[in-house]
Formats: C-alpha cells, sequence, structure tokens
C-alpha cells in the first residue's frame, strides 16, 4: 500500500467521509485478455492523466488528487463536524507549512533509506532522516503535533513514522 494514498484513508477516515477503495494497479488481462503483468486503471487514468495515487473521484464533481490535497479535501468533506486544519487562518496556513515540512523533511529524505544500494549511502539518509524527526519531536505540543487533536500534519506523517519504526 502507498504511503501517499495511506494519507487520503486516514483523512477519509478520520473525517467520517463515506468512499470507496479501488486500486490504482489491476491485473493487464482484466483490460487485455491475455497480456501479463498489471497496469493502471483505465478509471484512475481517465480522473488524473498522471495516474497517481490518491485520487478521490466524487460523481459529478472534479478529481481530486495529490495527497495533502486530498486530506484537506477529507477535511472540507468532514461529515462527523472533525477538521485536520484548525479554524483561524493563520493557524490553518502554519499547518499547511508544516505538513510541506513534513512531506520535504521526513518523507523524501525517507526514501533514499529505502531506494539506495549501498549501505553507506542507506545510513547516511537514515541519519538524516533521524536528525529531521528530532527536529519535529521540538516542535510537538502533545500526543500529536498540535496537542490532541489529529491535524494534516499528523496525516502526513503517519504512513512514513510507520515505515520509519518498521525499519
Amino acid at each position: 500500500f502507498c504511503p501517499y494514498a495511506q494519507r487520503a484513508w486516514i483523512a477519509l477516515n478520520q473525517c467520517g467521509v463515506e468512499y470507496r477503495l479501488e486500486e490504482g494497479m489491476v491485473r493487464s488481462d482484466e483490460i487485455t485478455p491475455g497480456a501479463l503483468g498489471y497496469q493502471k486503471n483505465p478509471k484512475l487514468l481517465e480522473a488524473n492523466p498522471k495516474g497517481l495515487v490518491p485520487t478521490i473521484i466524487q460523481e459529478g464533481q472534479r478529481p481530486v488528487y495529490e495527497s495533502l490535497i486530498c486530506v484537506e479535501y477529507a477535511s472540507d468533506l468532514s461529515k462527523n463536524g472533525k477538521s485536520l486544519l484548525p479554524p483561524h487562518p493563520a493557524d490553518r496556513a502554519h499547518a499547511r507549512i508544516q505538513a510541506d515540512w513534513v512531506n520535504k523533511n521526513i518523507c523524501s529524505t525517507f526514501l533514499p533509506v529505502l531506494l539506495k544500494r549501498e549501505p553507506e549511502e542507506q545510513l547516511a539518509s537514515f541519519q538524516l532522516v533521524q536528525q529531521n524527526l528530532d527536529t519535529l519531536s521540538e516542535m510537538i505540543k502533545g500526543p500529536l503535533y498540535f496537542g490532541d487533536e489529529m491535524s494534516i500534519v499528523d496525516v502526513a506523517l503517519f504512513p512514513f513514522l510507520y515505515r520509519i519504526i518498521d525499519v
């Protein structure tokens, strides 16, 4: 499962928004009889020419994609009154800035840990992730980023933190 898609699932669940999960990749023989392997789901490609997940598709609406935008959209659709963004505009902007910081300094720096072939490169990447997690831990105001309420910052971090702990 994709950590970026997982962000959307977390947000949709937290905000009580009903959804139906569809796989972004389907077996090729489901599209072309006798074909081997996997390919992008045609419904996904129709909604999002990049073919990336998450993509939120609602009947009669424009598709929404890019993980943090999907998280904000889920918050806007909240059915249970929970928001992943603070109520004050300046605080909302700060939350977006911090979610972007997590994206650039935790998520993007973690991928080389998984993708680099040389152990020295993996270790250097992991040390950078550790430094950035130390910096983040100084910003956290409680069990979650802003205290007791889940926010876009937490949703941006959780799928990657899960994988970091698992490494």
